[in-house]
């Protein structure tokens, strides 16, 4: 038989205190640093392969598999400032179905916009003054904007500051700009926009007009 010994509480002669019966929780402190640092990883690695793939001077679209040069031409902008996967003919394809699709959405959309800015449409006369005042340069981007395709498929009137958030229709906040550029700022006001071109290292306008500086001074 094995021998029995004493606990130690009892060879001193004193009782046993209670905070030696109690259980030690576990520390998972190590378990939760190493979750987040693998997830930092995981976010670091992912930001990395994205940048990696928007250098690249190609991509093929995954809808029509057709490879076009990886430029705001053929591809637009995720909300993260990333190139997009599928070109813009196809976005714009998909984007008339959903709205066959979804025409209550589309009606919403409209009205809702109609309240902002009211029946307000720009006139040619308008749209070929902004054209040359700005001398036929888009603000947004800085690039030259083509005389022959004033049309709203190329060219469209922008609010420097959108109509969303309590924007106008003054002649003041409204400027002339490539289709393109307009829809990558969406509904930012111009120096969120500004912020997120140089984010995603697009270059910058090289000359400031002064109404935008108005703006920005605002």
């Amino acid at each position: 038989m094995t021998k029995r010994f004493p606990e130690f509480w009892n060879l001193i002669g004193k009782s046993k205190p209670s905070f030696v019966n109690q259980k030690i929780p576990p520390d998972n402190s190590i378990e939760r640093d190493s979750k987040t640092i693998n997830l930092v990883n995981s976010h670091l690695f992912q930001e990395k392969r994205i940048a990696n793939i928007n250098q690249k001077k190609s991509r093929i679209c995954n809808l029509c598999r057709v490879s076009y040069p990886l430029n705001k031409d053929y591809f637009g902008h995720t909300p993260k400032g990333n190139f997009r996967f599928q070109c813009r003919q196809c976005m714009n394809q998909r984007t008339k179905k959903w709205s066959q699709k979804n025409p209550e959405s589309v009606n919403l959309r409209s009205k809702k916009r109609k309240r902002n800015i009211g029946n307000w449409k720009p006139s040619n006369e308008f749209v070929r003054s902004l054209y040359f005042e700005q001398n036929g340069i888009c603000p947004l981007c800085g690039e030259k904007m083509k005389k022959e395709y004033l049309n709203r498929d190329y060219c469209q009137v922008e609010h420097l500051f959108p109509v969303s958030r309590g924007g106008t229709n003054k002649p003041s906040n409204l400027v002339l700009a490539h289709r393109k550029c307009n829809q990558e700022k969406s509904d930012k006001d111009i120096k969120e926009y500004f912020l997120w071109r140089r984010k995603v290292g697009l270059p910058l306008p090289k000359v400031i007009s002064e109404k935008l500086r108005k703006v920005f001074n605002q």
